[in-house]
C-alpha cells in the first residue's frame, strides 16, 4: 500500500481487505482514542454478517496510511474499524480456543486450536514464548488493555482478567 505526493495532490493504490493485516499500524497520538459504543459495534458487526448471508464482500471504506522509515506505517483514517474488526477477530479465536479446551477428539482440537491461532495471527504476532503482539499499536493508554484483549484465552478467563484490572 503505497502512496506518493505528486505536485501536492496525495495518490495511493487500492488493496484487498486481507492485505491489511499484512502490516503493523501505529495510532499516532493525535488521532482520538478508540471511541466505539456497544449501539457502533452492533452495527458494524451486523453490517459484516448482512453482507455475508447474501454471499456479497462486505466494503471496508477507505483506509488512510501514511509510511515511515520502519516497517510501521501510521493509521490516519479507518482506526475505529481496524481496532474494532481485530477485536472481533480475536473474539473468533477465544471462542474457538474454549471449545478446543473442552473437546476430547484430539483431531478436532487439533483443528480447532489452528483455526483459533489462524485467526488471532491476523492481529497479532506471538513471538514464540507465548507473548503476542499486536499488529496496531494504539494510543499509550490503550496498550495493554488492547494488548490483554488479542492475547489468546477463553472470553470468561479474559473478562475476569480484564474486570480485575480496571477495578
Amino acid at each position: 500500500m503505497s502512496s506518493n505526493l505528486q505536485d501536492g495532490v496525495m495518490t495511493g493504490d487500492a488493496k484487498g481487505f486481507g492485505t491489511l493485516f499484512e502490516m503493523h499500524f501505529t495510532i499516532p497520538e493525535y488521532q482520538r482514542n478508540y471511541e466505539w459504543e456497544k449501539e457502533k459495534y452492533s452495527t458494524f458487526i451486523d453490517d459484516i454478517f448482512e453482507e455475508l448471508d447474501n454471499d456479497r464482500q462486505y466494503f471496508f471504506g477507505p483506509v488512510v496510511i501514511v509510511s515511515s522509515n520502519t516497517n510501521e506505517q501510521e493509521l490516519i483514517d479507518g482506526q475505529q474499524r481496524l481496532t474494532s474488526f481485530s477485536i472481533l477477530i480475536s473474539l473468533v479465536a477465544d471462542i474457538l480456543y474454549e471449545i478446543s479446551q473442552t473437546t476430547t477428539d484430539p483431531e478436532k482440537k487439533n483443528t480447532l486450536d489452528q483455526v483459533s491461532k489462524g485467526n488471532r495471527e491476523k492481529v497479532a504476532k506471538d513471538n514464540g514464548s507465548g507473548i503476542w503482539t499486536t499488529k496496531l499499536t494504539p494510543h499509550q493508554d490503550s496498550q495493554f488493555f488492547y494488548r490483554d484483549i488479542l492475547s489468546p484465552n477463553t472470553p470468561e478467563k479474559k473478562n475476569q482478567r480484564l474486570k480485575t484490572t480496571i477495578y
